[in-house]
């Protein structure tokens, strides 16, 4: 029994000296391999600058390293001049391409390389369109005017219906609805060709409009007024609670607090596509009034005495209070205050009794 304890005992302590050994072995590779996780993201860099340069024109480019102590190494880009994390750079034409390629190598203060590149586009011929984006058919016509870069070439503008050009301007009158494409060719002093297009909308014939207040108080009165285009049609109102639609005008009354939409569809002449308008108003409510509960014979308030909430909020300034000026003979008297939601003859909304005091 001796004998085999005792054999035990150092199968045991060899197990211990095994497992030991192998927890050794993988303190080691920890660290032999823990600084390349740590150091091998330790370089960034960034390079900013315009995406655009026209030929002769001259741009900085700025690089940013990271972490900061390093060096910074710029490719050998024609036309560029390094100076340390900044460059200057004098646009030129490449001989394969319409782009200048600038590359940065920033090197971190441990030794790590890490790059930025930027394709920079070189402008030898830019024109652009400018002008309304929208006609209706039938209306004046409207001006595009062309601008070409560099200055001094010509202008060629597509062959478009409704369009007469004349230089870099030209004139387009809606025909037909739908999108219209209008493009101009331009051709710089030294033959370089480059085009740009404008796209109008033409709207349909048929339009409406409605005006109007967009704010009105509970049980107060708008006028609302609509317009077509072209004349001679006729308009078909929505029903909605407080609405009395006339022929070309509608009177509202505003029914609760809130937002209503006041739709009016408009129906042209001689068989026209109709079209519609939308008015939007807001009705506000009077919540609640506050003030003084006593005030001296012959006081005038104003409106900012009184605390005012409204629904929705942010209407207090069109509540109406009446009266501000008071005045008694007696020693005392009472008096009824009244707060009106808007400027019409609006429900009364609050009362509040104030006490005159005769002045001493």
């Amino acid at each position: 029994m001796e004998k085999e304890g005792t054999q035990k005992t150092v199968k045991d302590s060899k197990q211990m000296n095994r497992l030991r050994t192998k927890i050794l072995l993988f303190s080691l590779i920890i660290l032999v391999f823990h600084p390349v996780f740590t150091y091998a993201w330790e370089c960034e860099v960034t390079l900013d600058g315009p995406n655009v340069i026209k030929e002769g024109q001259t741009i900085t480019l700025s690089a940013s390293g990271a972490p900061a102590g390093g060096s910074y190494s710029w490719s050998n880009t024609p036309n560029l001049v390094p100076n340390g994390s900044t460059a200057q750079l004098t646009g030129y034409k490449p001989l394969s391409s319409e782009y200048i390629y600038v590359t940065m190598t920033y090197t971190s203060p441990k030794g790590k390389k890490c790059h930025a590149r930027k394709a920079i586009w070189v402008c030898i011929c830019y024109v652009k369109i400018n002008g309304p984006e929208e006609i209706k058919v039938g209306d004046p016509p409207i001006t595009l005017t062309a601008e070409g870069d560099p200055s001094g070439g010509t202008y060629e503008w597509s062959a478009t219906p409704g369009l007469v050009p004349d230089g870099s301007i030209a004139q387009f009158t809606g025909q037909e609805p739908g999108d219209v494409t209008i493009e101009v060719t331009y051709t710089t002093p030294d033959g370089k060709v480059c085009t740009n297009t404008h796209t109008v909308t033409v709207l349909k014939e048929c339009s409406v409009a409605i005006s109007g207040p967009s704010v009105i108080g509970v049980e107060n009165h708008i006028t609302l007024t609509v317009s077509g285009s072209p004349e001679g049609g006729t308009y078909f109102w929505k029903k909605i609670p407080g609405l009395r639609p006339g022929t070309t005008s509608a009177s509202f009354t505003g029914q609760e607090p809130g937002d209503v939409a006041i739709d009016v569809v408009y129906k042209p002449p001689e068989g026209g596509e109709p079209c519609s308008a939308t008015h939007n108003v807001t009705v506000f409510g009077l919540e609640s009034i506050a003030g003084p509960s006593c005030v001296n014979s012959g006081t005038t308030l104003t409106g900012g005495d009184f605390s005012i909430i409204t629904n929705p909020s942010g209407f207090e300034d069109l509540v109406i209070v009446k009266p501000l000026s008071f005045s008694t003979l007696s020693q005392s008297a009472e008096v009824t205050v009244t707060a009106y939601s808007g400027t019409g003859a609006g429900r009364m909304r609050q009362q509040r009794r104030l006490q005159l005091l005769t002045a001493i």
